[in-house]
């Protein structure tokens, strides 16, 4: 029930403002680590796979990164979801805390997925 209600929340935040994202600034992490984080958090998911935003979309989400050793860090990635059944759609994640589940997912402007999708 939770996380339905968490769910719906995110959807109805991304239709209601899907241009914008929070101002972070905060919570940083890298690719590969927010991709494993979405399949652990979202049992629909059978594969991700994050990247950086693309310098287009960057200001869009106020995305922020900085180096920490030889490890870019960002604030929000763009990422291709395997969900089982087949389909691949694509997502924006946002940091939005310390802990490994607490990302939020605004559904791609192309291909993008639904919140049913993900709750499966």
């Amino acid at each position: 029930m939770r996380r339905a209600i968490m769910l719906a929340v995110i959807a109805a935040l991304a239709a209601a403002a899907p241009a914008s994202a929070h101002r972070g600034d905060i919570w940083f992490g890298t690719a590969a680590g927010t991709a494993k984080n979405i399949e652990a958090k979202y049992s629909s998911v059978s594969l991700a796979r994050c990247w950086p935003l693309p310098v287009s979309l960057r200001s869009r989400y106020h995305a922020d990164s900085f180096v920490r050793g030889s490890v870019r860090r960002w604030d929000h990635f763009e990422c291709g979801l395997a969900i089982r059944g087949g389909r691949i759609c694509f997502v924006v994640a946002h940091m939005m805390g310390q802990r490994w589940n607490q990302i939020m997912l605004t559904s791609y402007p192309y291909r993008g997925c639904s919140p049913y999708e993900l709750r499966r």
